[in-house]
């Protein structure tokens, strides 16, 4: 399970450090971004509590600190392996982020599948992620 992750800077220190503790029990491969807007926190801030919480889970798996949304999404589909799972904490407008993944993708499916009152949710099934080599 590979994720992309990030917390919001204007979150308490101890919990985006928790955050990190638990992306380190549950994930083998992480690549650590930050939201474009800092809420507050200087650059690198926010990704260095996270990492932290991630080292303090005993987490031995692949990290890497990619402060950019957007690189850290592609740099995590161009590692993918067959089979990986991507789980992506995403700032603003998902388009952006379903732009990338369609390059990274063979085959890709948009369906709306819930509907309530004014709001609509779309479900995304990927499928077929093209191979890739996990690079540290």
């Amino acid at each position: 399970l590979v994720g992309v992750i990030g917390v919001p800077g204007d979150r308490k220190n101890e919990l985006i450090i928790r955050a990190g503790e638990i992306t380190g029990r549950y994930l083998d491969c992480v690549y650590i971004k930050e939201d474009e807007e800092l809420r507050g926190r200087k650059p690198g801030e926010t990704a260095a509590l996270i990492e932290k919480g991630l080292l303090n889970s005993g987490f031995s798996g692949f990290y890497k600190i990619i402060r950019d949304e957007k690189k850290a999404l592609e740099k995590a589909l161009e590692n993918a392996l067959p089979g990986d799972i991507i789980v992506c904490f995403y700032e603003k407008e998902a388009e952006k982020l379903i732009q990338i993944i369609k390059h990274g993708i063979i085959e890709f499916e948009t369906r709306e599948t819930l509907d309530e009152g004014n709001r609509q949710e779309k479900i995304f099934r990927l499928c077929k992620i093209s191979a890739g080599s996990r690079k540290k």
